[in-house]
């Protein structure tokens, strides 16, 4: 174990590389003749977690809240998942499987070198940061291109999300709003629910997570998208009907302005 400059800090627990030192006796030939018959060579290699220098990231996780997440998603398989309640039973829901993808990712993430943050769509009226339990009620949803209109939920990235262990840390602002598992076996229950009631249009919601990451040198921007993938919302605020048109052309738009 060793300190590796551009790595997440080590302890005895969790080393950022691993060296290994061979070492072997070799014969020689023609040295013999002068009483050397062999070396004896030693050789070490190490290698850092993540292949070298670690970079920086800020992740905006993006997470479909629509209404027809809460369909049971059976190609979703969560270790010990258990809901009496899912039809089929102990099937989670999408909004659930995506939940979990969203926890296991900041389980592994480097709270010394990453920072992220949470959108749901659709838009919400007033801004949500549920910071402890239980919850505070999550605001209803507004028509798209509304003004005012909240996506993100709380107002700034995260550096909290775990322990370094691989733990989801409960005083996290991130783990309160998505929990710290899914099912009967979440001790923590997310805030966010997927509350829906204005159909899926994607297009506003990636441009808003664009606009939030801040430009930092030496540091990666990544949004990370999670839905069923279906938009065809009906519901835009006043003045913006042209909206409904190729509603999955603009989504595609939008996120190719996002990679530049």
């Amino acid at each position: 174990m060793t300190a590796t400059s551009n790595l997440p800090t080590c302890n005895s627990a969790n080393p950022n590389v691993v060296t290994v030192t061979r070492t072997g006796t070799v014969n020689t030939f023609f040295l013999k003749t002068v009483g050397r018959s062999s070396f004896t060579l030693t050789a070490t290699s190490s290698a850092a977690k993540a292949g070298g220098s670690a970079q920086s990231l800020n992740v905006m996780f993006v997470l479909d809240a629509t209404g027809s997440m809460s369909s049971t998603d059976s190609n979703c398989g969560i270790t010990g998942y258990v809901n009496a309640n899912s039809s089929p039973k102990n099937t989670p829901s999408r909004f659930e499987c995506a939940r979990y993808s969203v926890q296991s990712i900041l389980k592994v993430m480097s709270t010394s070198l990453d920072k992220a943050g949470l959108m749901i769509f659709p838009g919400m009226g007033s801004q949500y940061s549920p910071t402890s339990h239980p919850c505070t009620t999550q605001p209803s949803s507004v028509a798209y291109l509304s003004s005012p209109i909240y996506y993100q939920i709380g107002t700034s990235l995260d550096a909290t999300f775990n322990d370094g262990a691989g733990n989801l840390s409960s005083t996290s602002p991130l783990v309160q709003a998505v929990g710290n598992g899914v099912g009967t076996n979440a001790s923590l229950t997310g805030c966010v629910t997927n509350k829906g009631g204005q159909g899926s249009y994607a297009a506003e919601v990636i441009s808003k997570a664009q606009a939030a990451l801040p430009t930092t040198a030496g540091t990666k921007n990544v949004i990370i998208f999670l839905s069923d993938g279906s938009y065809n919302s009906s519901s835009f605020a006043s003045g913006q009907s042209s909206k409904s048109s190729k509603q999955c052309a603009q989504a595609v738009t939008a996120a190719q302005a996002a990679t530049t």
